[in-house]
């Protein structure tokens, strides 16, 4: 796989469907329940390290085990809205891929998926997408934390909770989080994803009750 097409996956103008989403943030900020936007996207990332992430490298090291991935999240994914949020965001990955770029592995599970009606979460695509186009494991790692933070400062942009310029720092924290998070990730047993931030999903949960939204999640 290519520099190029690295820096493709982690640009904003991909159309993955993260940005249409933050990952509870926008109903916890309006909850007044946001101390620090700070601690939140380091929270965000150490819950991705100890859930999806390791799923993710599961199905990138055998893509056999996709279809078990994919079960296994929709039997943890216990919060409608989050759950709501991964599938939405998986199928979204998993067609943009295949149509840009013309994988016939991508395009042959999506028909696979579309036909059984399958969730398509967004852990077990990411997976299958980083092996198909021949990711790395430690860079389809970074690249799932990256877009993550990406995705969580662009939602705190746009709902005011910080400036454009500390967004940005914000970020450049985020890459010493992500490497504790890589590091907690390796070697964890995928079959058993843990939340380190359960109230994270019930603030989430009440996403569908606010009065006005920018986000879908």
């Amino acid at each position: 796989m290519s520099a190029w097409t690295l820096l493709q996956l982690a640009d904003a103008t991909f159309p993955s469907g993260g940005f249409a989403h933050s990952w509870g943030l926008e109903a916890a900020w309006q909850l007044g329940e946001v101390a620090s936007v700070s601690a939140w996207l380091a929270g965000a990332l150490h819950t991705v390290a100890l859930g999806p992430l390791p799923v993710a490298l599961a199905v990138h090291a055998n893509p056999d085990l996709f279809d078990e991935a994919d079960a296994l999240w929709s039997a943890v994914a216990v919060h409608p809205v989050a759950a709501r949020a991964s599938r939405a965001t998986g199928q979204a990955l998993l067609a943009s891929a295949a149509r840009a770029f013309e994988h016939p592995g991508l395009v042959a599970l999506r028909r696979r998926l579309l036909a059984a009606d399958a969730p398509t979460h967004l852990a077990p695509v990411f997976g299958a997408v980083a092996q198909a186009l021949a990711l790395p494991a430690d860079d389809a790692a970074r690249l799932m934390l990256y877009t993550t933070a990406r995705d969580l400062v662009s939602a705190a942009v746009r709902l005011g909770a910080v400036g454009p310029i500390e967004g940005q720092r914000l970020l450049v924290d985020a890459d010493g989080w992500a490497g504790h998070a890589l590091a907690t990730a390796r070697g964890r047993d995928w079959r058993q994803p843990t939340s380190p931030f359960p109230l994270q999903g019930l603030w989430q949960d009440q996403h569908d009750t606010l009065y006005s939204r920018l986000f879908h999640s």
